[in-house]
């Protein structure tokens, strides 16, 4: 082929040589048979890459959609949680346990309960007596809200003294008489936080880390919360 197209170039050539023919049409009439073979031989190289793309051949092929992305193992809460709770509830000088028995031991829950209230608050509450019990003096019921500002509710540290962070949390023991509260003033240590290892719709589990101790004011008193905690 290669030697035919040669051969007809170079009678074109001759021709115009023996004719009237001039020059400038001589170049547009090889310039069109250089055009033919460029085409050409760009239509051959696009097929062959074509051909390389779909995969001409399977031995030793890959595909970057086959990458393996590597998985964070989802916490459970068999994992993550211990199996009973075991926390201190301490009430001592506090003028809403003036006239009721305080307490200071590790508290007796009898009933708990857990609900995610929306995807960036939970509440969550513990109780020593059960409902419809006889009203007694040491019948407490501690009630948390954990709150997330911004973000989905998530493990981690909840400050009581963070209402303007991110994570914070409010607490509060109903007493017969009223609710307590983990009062603070300017110059008393932080009250702490509660860490929240883990969640799901009606089970949690985590840790209480608060207290205040001012017993020289009964509005503070000594109120404390230590020790893990579990619902489920």
């Amino acid at each position: 082929m290669f030697r035919t197209r040669l051969q007809l170039r170079m009678n074109i050539i001759d021709l115009v040589k023996h004719s009237n023919i001039n020059s400038t049409f001589t170049v547009n009439i090889i310039t069109q048979i250089n055009m033919k073979k460029i085409i050409l031989l760009l239509t051959v190289i696009t097929f062959a890459i074509s051909f390389t793309g779909c995969g001409g051949s399977d031995k030793g092929s890959t595909n970057s959609d086959s990458t393996v992305v590597a998985t964070v193992p989802q916490e459970s809460f068999e994992t993550e949680c211990t199996s009973q709770n075991n926390f201190t509830f301490t009430v001592v000088g506090h003028h809403k346990s003036a006239g009721h028995a305080e307490y200071d031991s590790t508290f007796a829950v009898v009933r708990s309960s857990f609900s995610k209230l929306d995807d960036s608050t939970a509440s969550f509450s513990f109780s020593n007596f059960e409902e419809g019990a006889e009203v007694k003096p040491t019948n407490y019921t501690i009630t948390a809200t954990l709150y997330s500002r911004g973000e989905p509710l998530h493990s981690g540290e909840y400050s009581r003294d963070g209402s303007y962070g991110v994570s914070y949390c409010a607490v509060s023991m109903v007493a017969p008489t009223g609710n307590i509260y983990f009062n603070w003033k300017m110059g008393n240590p932080d009250v702490g936080a509660i860490t929240l290892n883990y969640f799901s719709e009606n089970q949690a589990c985590g840790s209480f880390n608060l207290e205040v101790n001012d017993m020289s004011d009964e509005n503070y008193g000594h109120v404390a919360l230590k020790g893990d905690f579990v619902i489920e």
